[in-house]
């Protein structure tokens, strides 16, 4: 209220927002007050002040009432725990204002600083398994925001282990998957013994090494959520034994022979 008198004062403001709804403020109250549109649209708002003289005075204004965005967002429906999540903002002007702005909130406060960004489809990495409420405000540009939260599944990477016999050149190792698939169960393994051979994608394989030493082994296995973990670790063939003897050269019958 900005209404102004040369005598007595104001006893009652009458505000008439224009779309069915009035409000009366009586003297000493604050005339100053809020409303709420729920549609948006242009208003004739109507200020009625009565002095204390009787005397009334109106004054009308038009108020326009923007609409408020659409906020919306996709995101894969399988993620895994420390890789990249890809956040796409499908937000709509919903026929208003173009939008200027956006507020995400991933829900992962561990993160820190990263728990927040504000460019228009960014990525998120969730380092431990679990569910996240995301939520987005997108903004127009007459400062018109909508919300949205959703809920993402972040599954957990399998643990990685195996042991392998040790063996003497010649014989194969034998190798024992004993890797945890933490969500979900076990769907590949990739064994690569190390030495140039084809891998093996089964679970508990054997190898025949064509040299003894200690070999690298990788072995990368998958959940049925899609999330891999590998392990390298090293396998010992141990070298054969060399034998050999000596025999005393010249030899009688009934004399010992020396070796």
């Amino acid at each position: 209220d900005q209404s102004s008198i040369n005598q007595g004062y104001v006893t009652t403001w009458e505000w008439q927002f224009g779309d069915g709804f009035t409000q009366v403020i009586q003297h000493p109250a604050n005339p100053n007050i809020s409303h709420v549109y729920n549609t948006p649209g242009t208003y004739l708002v109507t200020l009625t002040v009565t002095a204390s003289n009787g005397c009334q005075q109106s004054v009308i204004q038009q108020v326009e009432v923007q609409v408020n965005p659409i906020a919306n967002f996709t995101f894969p429906t399988d993620n895994c725990e420390q890789s990249p999540v890809i956040f796409t903002n499908t937000s709509q002007t919903n026929g208003g204002a173009s939008l200027t702005s956006w507020y995400w909130n991933f829900g992962d406060p561990l993160s820190g600083s990263s728990n927040i960004s504000y460019l228009q489809s960014p990525t998120h990495i969730y380092n431990v398994g679990g569910s996240y409420d995301v939520m987005l405000i997108a903004s127009n540009a007459w400062g018109c925001i909508d919300t949205i939260v959703k809920q993402v599944i972040i599954s957990s990477k399998p643990t990685v282990s195996f042991t392998a016999s040790t063996v003497c050149f010649g014989e194969p190792t034998q190798f024992s998957n004993t890797s945890v698939p933490n969500s979900g169960s076990l769907v590949t393994y990739d064994w690569d013994f190390g030495d140039g051979s084809p891998h093996s994608n089964i679970a508990n394989p054997e190898h025949l090494y064509t040299a003894a030493g200690t070999w690298q082994v990788t072995l990368i296995v998958g959940n049925t959520p899609g999330c891999t973990s590998s392990v390298t670790q090293g396998v010992n063939v141990i070298s054969l034994p060399t034998s050999a003897f000596t025999v005393s050269l010249q030899n009688c019958e009934g004399a010992q022979v020396s070796f």
